[in-house]
């Protein structure tokens, strides 16, 4: 259950196997000595079936009525002013790192709304989740003679890309305690999709792969030359690889893309620059149509003046296209601002 983009809310619940047997009988809790951790592997090592490491169950959201002590019903799915208002009944969660469990806002940016605040509506919970523990239960391998039990835990309010992005990176997911083992489990289920070496994605994702490989490798990533002409709509050329800018001093990653790398100096390089949404809630550079016009003169000599020029042409037939604007943005760049000006004096 999710709200809108910049924050998710979801219930927690905390599923255990309780083991029914007649503490009478050999092989019940009270023969056994060590920890309760030794304990528990004991009783898990007698189940002989094979089962998943982990499962899931999905639901309709009008089958789950939250109420919340100070805010009454929640209803769903969230939305951001309501979200807004639950993380201020919240308190900052935790989360489970080895042994211990941490607060560290870097790695977890979560908020934890407390038990004892919020209400369920047993009678549809139960209607909707009991039936599902048992194949939950089959799911996991667990014994028939075994039994989960569900309880509601807590209400989590996550910052922007905190409930596992829909799209997140190996150092991620170890970073919220999730061991390679359960990642490649995921992946061979089916319920993420690599998109690249180390990076993971929902599946479904609509979202641009490329460019959302490029924007996670290299966050100043940005859309220059001619793929950004083309995102402008100032050239009608379809180019073959992504031409991406990075301020000079950076070292440009290995992608899958088809990328064709340009360093730019760093002292110009947010010159006119914004940024395009490519879907899972990430952005990329692009830098604007006067940008463009400038960095197809400027490097002219290698793209050729015919690209220049008719990018000029296409951005001057536009609506609110300022000649003084492109060369007061000019200034900056003298290896463009004269070639501009004289196509600007053959062209008006």
């Amino acid at each position: 259950m999710c709200s809108r983009p910049n924050s998710a809310v979801l219930p927690r619940v905390q599923t255990f196997a309780a083991y029914e047997r007649d503490c009478t009988q050999e092989g019940t809790f009270g023969w056994m000595t060590g920890s309760p951790r030794q304990q528990l592997a004991d009783l898990l090592g007698d189940s002989r079936t094979g089962g998943s490491f982990s499962t899931r169950r999905t639901a309709p959201p009008g089958d789950l009525m939250i109420d919340v002590r100070g805010l009454g019903t929640i209803r769903l799915p969230v939305t951001a002013a309501r979200a807004k208002q639950l993380r201020l009944l919240a308190r900052p969660a935790r989360y489970g790192k080895g042994e211990e469990t941490v607060l560290d806002r870097r790695v977890r940016d979560t908020w934890q709304v407390p038990r004892s605040r919020v209400t369920i509506d047993k009678r549809r919970w139960a209607n909707t989740l009991v039936p599902m523990l048992d194949n939950m239960r089959d799911d996991l391998g667990l014994p028939a003679t075994s039994s989960l039990k569900a309880e509601l835990h807590s209400v989590l309010v996550y910052e922007p890309g905190q409930f596992f992005a829909a799209q997140f990176t190996h150092a991620d997911a170890r970073a919220r305690g999730v061991s390679d083992r359960q990642l490649y489990e995921w992946r061979d289920a089916a319920r993420v999709d690599t998109l690249s070496r180390g990076i993971f994605v929902r599946p479904g994702l609509d979202a641009d792969y490329e460019l959302l490989e490029i924007a996670i490798r290299a966050a100043e990533a940005t859309l220059c030359l001619t793929s950004a002409l083309a995102r402008q709509g100032l050239t009608d050329e379809i180019p073959a690889v992504i031409d991406i800018a990075l301020p000079r001093e950076l070292r440009q990653p290995r992608t899958a893309a088809p990328v064709r790398w340009h360093r730019f100096d760093t002292t110009t390089f947010d010159i006119d620059r914004t940024e395009l949404d490519i879907g899972a809630g990430r952005h990329i550079g692009l830098y604007g149509p006067r940008r463009c016009i400038i960095d197809a003169f400027r490097l002219r000599h290698i793209y050729g003046t015919e690209q220049a020029v008719g990018a000029l042409r296409n951005w001057l037939a536009q609506r609110g296209s300022q000649p003084s604007d492109l060369l007061r943005l000019a200034s900056s760049f003298p290896a463009a601002e004269r070639p501009i000006r004289e196509a600007l004096e053959i062209l008006l």
